[in-house]
């Protein structure tokens, strides 16, 4: 018998008929099983609660946050227990919390993981010894899940990520950080700059690299448009920014966040 519990809350966020919330969680995990080569025996219980939010920002990027914890057993039968977060947001809610939700989902599906391949590629040319792990230089939340839907002139993003609670990390709700917090900080900040630096080196080079090849390709019967650019390789930040569209979001997602700060020095949640 499996155990599931949902939240009225979460049911009427994510407009969920009676059944269908036992379906979207066993999907959940058969899909982040899926994607790290596990195998699951079965479910056993599974709840989802709302998370208490130590304080409400104006620059939040969810309008709802849920706690989700699951134990499953695996294929030799011994009990798993995965403990999340559920950042849901609608756009008849909170537009703005939508758009920035829309906006960080993609950071956590596409570029962060992108920077966590480049570690894994660049690391695997080094000797046993010497290679690192991304988790010693990407520190944020594991992505777990991402998916978004439209009803009528609605829109709804949900987001899935570890719980660094369950992790003993813990928020700064208020005031300064102390002198070895900051030093971790910066640490932490300067650990991701590298890595988003080496990243972008080894895309001009495999941009630069699809361009010779696309220019060897050619013959003289190939004819140029001036200002088609469909068969064009495209190059340097050009490049970046095709291979990573919501970047262009950014200017929009800051102003709002500059716009929205708020003066009592409020932080917003740790996840």
């Amino acid at each position: 018998m499996v155990y599931v519990y949902v939240c009225k809350r979460f049911k009427v966020t994510m407009d969920m008929v009676s059944g269908k919330d036992s379906e979207w969680i066993l999907n959940l995990v058969k899909f982040y099983l899926k994607h790290r080569r596990k195998e699951m025996q079965k479910l056993e219980r599974a709840e989802v609660n709302p998370k208490k939010r130590l304080n409400a920002a104006s620059y939040d990027s969810a309008s709802d946050v849920f706690k989700i914890n699951i134990v499953y057993k695996d294929q030799k039968g011994v009990d798993q227990e995965l403990k999340w977060i559920i950042k849901v947001t609608r756009s008849d809610v909170n537009d703005v919390a939508n758009v920035l939700l829309k906006h960080e989902k993609q950071v956590f599906s596409r570029l962060v993981s992108d920077l966590i391949n480049t570690v894994k590629q660049k690391s695997a040319g080094f000797l046993e010894g010497a290679r690192v792990s991304p988790k010693d230089l990407i520190l944020t939340p594991e992505f777990i899940y991402e998916e978004t839907s439209h009803a009528a002139d609605v829109s709804r993003h949900v987001l899935v990520l570890d719980n660094l609670e369950e992790k003993q990390f813990f928020g700064i709700p208020s005031g300064a950080l102390n002198l070895p917090h900051f030093k971790c900080a910066v640490k932490t900040v300067a650990k991701i700059h590298g890595v988003g630096i080496c990243h972008k080196l080894m895309l001009i080079q495999s941009f630069a690299q699809q361009e010779a090849a696309s220019q060897q390709k050619k013959t003289h019967e190939d004819v140029e448009v001036e200002g088609d650019h469909t068969n064009k390789v495209l190059v340097g930040k050009e490049g970046i920014f095709s291979r990573f569209p919501f970047l262009n979001d950014r200017l929009h997602t800051m102003n709002h966040l500059i716009s929205n700060r708020d003066d009592g020095n409020h932080s917003p949640d740790l996840n």
